[in-house]
């Protein structure tokens, strides 16, 4: 995704105005890297300890799987809370696996997991505090949000890409990357 980075600098005023700054120090926190002491932030022992047993390196899968299963995907959307949706994480790991190799739009993916849960739909339907949506709108446009540009993008596993002259709704087209093919082996 292309940015005009002049501008986008001038309008940071506080890490919220980041929501992947936002994002990335809440996992930080979560997966023990970081640390409030003082007011400040400092290097969590449980960091120190992975970075001497595995090197740099190490500190990944640990970071991935804070990002997983501990941190809320949807914690700055405004979308209905849907936690299934990252529950699922194996599943979309999965898809990502099998075919993005290919470039393809996201609502490719969206369209495969509401295939895989259609119960979600309800899920959607009974806790529904959106009325402007479908039910199979709201659950594709939260899993689009959630899985690639908060998720997949902020640890790596998928590149994201929207043509500069398409319209800000337009399906966000994405590939996974050799870091995707490399560290997630999925099972079935």
């Amino acid at each position: 995704m292309s940015c005009n980075w002049a501008e986008f600098e001038k309008s940071i005023q506080k890490e919220a105005d980041v929501v992947t700054l936002e994002a990335a120090r809440i996992v930080l926190e979560l997966s023990g890297v970081l640390r409030k002491y003082k007011g400040k932030f400092i290097i969590g022992r449980d960091f120190r300890a992975a970075i001497e047993k595995h090197g740099v390196g190490g500190v990944y899968p640990v970071l991935f799987e804070t990002a997983a299963r501990k941190f809320n995907w949807g914690f700055a959307d405004g979308l209905p809370n849907l936690p299934r949706i990252q529950l699922f994480a194996g599943f979309t790991l999965r898809l990502l696996t099998r075919y993005g190799d290919t470039p393809r739009p996201d609502t490719f993916y969206a369209d495969a997991f509401i295939r895989a849960f259609p119960a979600m739909l309800n899920e959607v339907r009974d806790g529904a505090e959106q009325t402007w949506d479908t039910s199979h709108g709201t659950l594709s446009s939260a899993f689009k949000a959630r899985v690639f540009p908060v998720f997949g993008h902020m640890m790596g596993i998928v590149h994201l890409e929207r043509p500069p002259s398409a319209h800000y709704d337009a399906p966000l087209i994405i590939t996974a990357t050799r870091l995707l093919r490399e560290f997630v082996r999925v099972h079935v």
